[in-house]
């Protein structure tokens, strides 16, 4: 995070990746580990729906750590790696909603005539003009539809 990211998206994004894997570890003695084969169940429910809760994360841990086995597909990864990970990406997408929402807001947009959405013009303006988040804009592409 700290390699890709400059200043406070970086400190704060591994802040929360931190804040994740510290409350989903208060419920465990020892962590899981994913494979990315067969989804971790326990005697609670939907595993997906239990990882994410336990380290309060709307983001989903099971998907995560299904498309970073996709990734890395030679081993085990450990349920901290992938919690951290969701924590630190839905702390990044915050951060860009947020910018995003108030480029939407100042643009003029209403929420009565369905102009309040965000727009993807709204996405990169937003990541064009936050200086720490425009470092990055190389790595960052525009998805087709």
């Amino acid at each position: 995070m700290e390699s890709v990211f400059d200043g406070d998206i970086a400190i704060y994004g591994v802040r929360e990746g931190a804040k994740s894997v510290a409350k989903f570890s208060s419920d465990y003695s020892t962590f899981p580990t994913f494979d990315g084969h067969e989804a971790i169940q326990s005697p609670d429910g939907d595993a997906s729906q239990q990882f994410s809760t336990r380290a309060g994360l709307c983001f989903p841990v099971c998907a995560i750590a299904c498309a970073v086995h996709n990734c890395i597909p030679s081993k085990p990864h450990m349920a901290q790696f992938v919690i951290f990970l969701a924590g630190t990406l839905e702390y990044l997408a915050a951060e860009i909603l947020e910018l995003s929402g108030n480029i939407a807001r100042d643009r003029g947009a209403e929420v009565e005539d369905n102009e309040g959405d965000i727009q993807s013009d709204d996405v990169e303006k937003a990541i064009r003009d936050d200086n720490e988040l425009a470092n990055t804009k190389e790595n960052i592409t525009r998805g087709s539809a």
